[in-house]
């Protein structure tokens, strides 16, 4: 028998058999979710911390090349912005949920300044999850962008000040262009 006759002879008995196309029911591949909440009203002052952020320019990373380049060290002294929104992370969300901050920086771009894609699953753990909260936000000064994949529209997210949005720190991202003319500046973490 050839293949031709062969294929055409089970298609055939395949159109004579009851109905064998099977019903394909719909599931959720991706059941990814992220968080945002706002800073409590008067509790932290955006414009002292972001002075506080643009007092101590001390780059962790100085090659353009890395994610890290607009990433700077975050001073935090007693009784400083910096030391307030950490602190409210921490108590507030970080530890009723079994968690604590592991880490933290600000990040600052200059007018035309980007991040490239990443993520911060250094540690490898599945519920480990990240943190930016945004201090100062000129519009058009980039959006925090998540990449699932190519192929799969990215969820974007408009950064507003006083904002801080949470999501699992595996969770590939990038922050598009600063096209305001003026510095952004955030301040990103990780909780364990």
């Amino acid at each position: 028998m050839d293949s031709y006759y062969y294929n055409d002879h089970i298609l055939r008995n395949m159109n004579n058999q009851p109905n064998l196309t099977p019903r394909l029911e719909a599931h959720d591949l991706f059941r990814l979710k992220y968080f945002t909440t706002f800073k409590p009203t008067g509790y932290i002052d955006n414009k002292k911390l972001g002075e506080e952020v643009m007092s101590n320019p001390v780059k962790i990373e100085m090659s353009p090349y890395h994610t890290n380049f607009e990433d700077f060290e975050l001073l935090l002294t007693p009784g400083s912005e910096a030391e307030k929104l950490l602190l409210w992370i921490e108590n507030e969300i970080a530890i009723p949920r079994g968690m604590h901050v592991d880490g933290y920086w600000s990040h600052v771009h200059l007018p035309l300044e980007s991040t490239e894609r990443h993520n911060h699953n250094k540690t490898m753990r599945e519920d480990a999850v990240s943190f930016v909260y945004y201090v100062r936000t000129p519009d058009k000064c980039g959006d925090l962008v998540f990449v699932l994949d190519d192929m799969i529209s990215p969820a974007i997210i408009k950064p507003v000040a006083g904002m801080l949005v949470l999501f699992p720190s595996y969770l590939n991202h990038k922050v598009t262009k600063n096209l305001s003319g003026s510095v952004r500046i955030s301040i990103s973490g990780n909780l364990l």
